[in-house]
């Protein structure tokens, strides 16, 4: 079944002058499923051809649903660097940051060690 409101936000997207393919990728980018999102516009598409002319009718771009638009042809979402991996990094980093200053701080000690070891 096809998603309403998806067609719904595509259709108010059109109307305000963005293409369908611009509209996709805002839906896609806002975490919406790819097929859901293009099962959308196809219904939209779908509309506007069966749909005769009234004054009820929306005005759409032509350029929008033209027939030479592929809908399934729109980037990828780009990935984005999960939380987990960017609180691992920021801990490391402090480790690492902590270790060096540690050095800095007690390195007569740590050359003392060393030397009472050999």
């Amino acid at each position: 079944m096809v998603n309403e409101s998806l067609v719904e936000g595509l259709k108010t997207a059109i109307v305000k002058g963005e293409s369908l393919n611009q509209a996709m990728m805002s839906f896609y980018n806002s975490g919406y499923d790819k097929a859901e999102v293009e099962e959308a516009a196809r219904f939209l598409q779908s509309l506007q051809t069966k749909q005769p002319t009234t004054s009820k009718k929306i005005t759409l771009k032509t350029s929008a649903l033209s027939a030479k638009q592929n809908i399934s042809n729109y980037p990828q979402k780009p990935k984005t660097p999960r939380k987990m991996s960017i609180i691992l990094i920021i801990i490391s980093l402090i480790i690492l940051s902590a270790g060096l200053i540690s050095i800095f701080i007690f390195n007569q000690k740590i050359i003392n060690f060393f030397d009472g070891l050999f």
